[in-house]
């Protein structure tokens, strides 16, 4: 928006919608070409969506700027004078965000998950004297938890200890 602003103002800088619109696409495009050069297609395929959601957005918001401060052909559609861009634009914004949304639902759950396994084994952990939990990670596959702890004590841990560490992580992860 500002940068659209800034074009149709001639007092403000026109470097403004360069570096806007670099800052908002450049990252992105690198980020592809990154996943793509290490066939991480995950990253490239999150790069590519950002990209296209941040071009997507650019040229809706600019047309909106643009339309509001009378720089366009307008054309009629119904009782409202809209030029057709603004409608493509729109749709494709619309479009957009069945992806965006399965991409946040996915990592809101992930996170959610994290967040409880982080609590479970802070909890578990707690419980035992005179250790200190370090480190947490875990790969989650699809039917097993590979769940690694670091943990640093003063004293060796009982084979009986481990177990009942792991047994009441796994009960409160069920």
């Amino acid at each position: 928006l500002a940068a659209a602003y800034a074009v149709t103002r001639p007092k403000l800088s026109a470097a403004l919608p360069g570096v806007a619109i670099a800052t908002a696409l450049m990252p992105p495009v690198c980020s592809v070409g990154i996943g793509l050069a290490l066939q991480n297609w995950q990253v490239a395929s999150g790069a590519g969506l950002l990209f296209i959601t941040n071009a997507v957005a650019i040229a809706f918001a600019s047309g909106l700027v643009f339309l509001a401060r009378g720089f366009s052909k307008e054309q009629r559609f119904g009782d409202t004078k809209i030029h057709a861009s603004i409608w493509v634009s729109a749709i494709l914004v619309v479009l957009l965000l069945v992806p965006l949304t399965s991409f946040s639902l996915r990592i809101i759950r992930q996170a959610e998950k994290t967040q409880l396994i982080n609590m479970i084994v802070e909890r578990e952990v707690a419980l035992l004297p005179d250790v200190q939990l370090e480190e947490t990670s875990f790969i989650n596959g699809s039917d097993v938890l590979d769940l690694r702890l670091t943990l640093y004590t003063s004293r060796s841990l009982s084979w009986r200890e481990i177990v009942s560490l792991q047994e009441a992580i796994a009960a409160g992860l069920n």
